[in-house]
C-alpha cells in the first residue's frame, strides 16, 4: 500500500497537506510548520519515503500507525486532530480543510477520515502488504503564502 502526502500550503504557523491512498485523493492533513533547525514538538518531519508499521505507542498506550526511520525524529504517528496544536510532529488526516484570517490551517472530520484510513491500512497490514508513505515538499513551498 502506498500513501502520499503533498504539502500544498506552508507558512510560519503550520502546513496543509493533500493525502492520497494508492494514487487516489483521500483527504487533507495538517502538520507543524517547517523550521530550519528542529524545535522539538513544533517542527514537521522532513520530506522523504518512509515505512509505516503498526506499533505500540507508550504515550497513547495502544497500537498506532508509526512512520519509521524519520531522520532526527521518533514516535511519529498518524492520528486524529484538527490543527497543528494537536500534533508534535505527527501526521493528522481529515476530510475537509480551511484557512483562517491568521493563516492557520485546520482540518475537519478527522475521526471519520482516520477510521477509513485505519480500515484500509489494517486490510493491507493483514494481507502482509508493505506500507510506505511518500511526503513531498515539491508541490508548494511558496513565500506568497505568508501574506
Amino acid at each position: 500500500m502506498r500513501l502520499r502526502i503533498d504539502r500544498v500550503g506552508s507558512n510560519s504557523k503550520n502546513t496543509l497537506d493533500l493525502w492520497f491512498v494508492d494514487s487516489d485523493f483521500f483527504g487533507f492533513g495538517v502538520e507543524d510548520p517547517y523550521h530550519e533547525k528542529k524545535i522539538v514538538g513544533e517542527t514537521r518531519i522532513p520530506a522523504g519515503i518512509y515505512k509505516v508499521e503498526l506499533t505500540y505507542s507508550p504515550r497513547f498506550k495502544k497500537n498506532m500507525w508509526e512512520v519509521l526511520n524519520v531522520p532526527g525524529f521518533s514516535g511519529i504517528r498518524i492520528h486524529t486532530g484538527n490543527t497543528a496544536e494537536d500534533t508534535e510532529g505527527c501526521l493528522l488526516v481529515g476530510w475537509s480543510a480551511e484557512r483562517d484570517f491568521d493563516g492557520r490551517f485546520a482540518i475537519y472530520r478527522s475521526t471519520e477520515a482516520f477510521r477509513e484510513l485505519n480500515a484500509r491500512l489494517m486490510t493491507a497490514h493483514d494481507a502482509g502488504a508493505e506500507i510506505k508513505i511518500k511526503i513531498s515538499d515539491e508541490i508548494l513551498e511558496r513565500a506568497d503564502l505568508d501574506w
